[in-house]
C-alpha cells in the first residue's frame, strides 16, 4: 500500500511514527520540499498491513451438574434482625 503525506514537517513526522506503530514501513522517501514554495513537505511511504490475528479457539466449558434438592426440605431458618433496629 502506498501513502502520500503532505503537511508541515513536524506533523508529517508524527504521522509516520503513528503509521509505523500499526503497519510495517517497507519504503520511505523521506521528507521532500513542496514545489510551490510553501513550508509544507511531502513524504511517500510504502507500507504493509499487519497479518490478521486468527481468533482464539472457543473451548466449551463443562456443564455443572444441577444440585438435586428435596422440595420438601425447608431452607435455613431466617435470621431475626429486629433486635438490631
Amino acid at each position: 500500500m502506498q501513502i502520500r503525506l503532505v503537511d508541515l514537517p513536524d506533523e508529517v513526522e508524527r504521522a509516520v511514527a503513528l503509521i509505523a506503530g500499526v503497519m510495517t514501513i517497507v519504503e520511505d522517501s523521506g521528507p521532500r520540499a513542496r514545489r510551490n514554495g510553501s513550508s509544507q513537505v511531502q513524504r511517500y511511504l510504502e507500507v504493509r498491513l499487519p497479518e490478521p490475528v486468527p481468533p482464539a479457539p472457543i473451548t466449551p466449558c463443562r456443564a455443572r451438574s444441577a444440585r438435586h434438592t428435596d422440595p420438601g426440605q425447608a431452607g435455613p431458618d431466617p435470621v431475626d434482625l429486629t433486635a438490631w433496629t
